[in-house]
């Protein structure tokens, strides 16, 4: 009989909910959406604005496809947007210190670039006062997936680790 009242009082809450959710209207989840605002700082815009750009141009010849921008963030603590950037590990135990270099080097640029010619009007300064990088990448430890720091790129200075 238990069992009974819980079954029958779960198809009961079920039901109502499934009216309530879509009872009430005959637009989809979706479609609701588009009615609904979203509230986006100026910093939220220009880092969607940013990552847009940055994947509308893949073949930037500037960039090596090893090096592959995983998270575009602001660091409130430096005041700057930071990348995070992801070296490919088999290229990273071939490449010799100078490519190294190099690559990450063009890419931490080109990438501060992007920042700029994605976001014109906003900012006003050099990449070098807004901008910084950090390049990781991703080791298997004990079993475990570990990201571990390459380098950081900042105000046109690479430093590796």
């Amino acid at each position: 009989m238990n069992k009974l009242i819980a079954t029958v009082s779960t198809v009961i809450i079920t039901a109502m909910l499934a009216t309530n959710l879509f009872g009430q209207s005959n637009a989809t989840p979706l479609s609701r959406l588009v009615s609904e605002p979203a509230k986006l700082s100026q910093m939220d815009l220009i880092l969607i604005r940013t990552r847009l750009f940055v994947i509308e141009n893949p073949l930037d010849v500037s960039r090596s496809p090893e090096l592959n921008p995983t998270s575009f963030s602001f660091d409130s603590e430096r005041n700057k947007i930071r990348i995070a950037v992801r070296v490919d590990s088999d290229w990273l135990k071939k490449a010799n210190l100078d490519t190294l270099k190099q690559a990450l080097t063009t890419t931490g640029l080109s990438l501060c670039v992007d920042v700029k010619l994605a976001n014109p009007f906003e900012l006003l300064t050099t990449p070098a006062d807004f901008c910084y990088m950090t390049f990781f990448t991703r080791i298997v430890a004990s079993s475990e997936v570990i990201a571990k720091d390459v380098a950081e790129y900042s105000a046109g200075t690479l430093i590796v680790r």
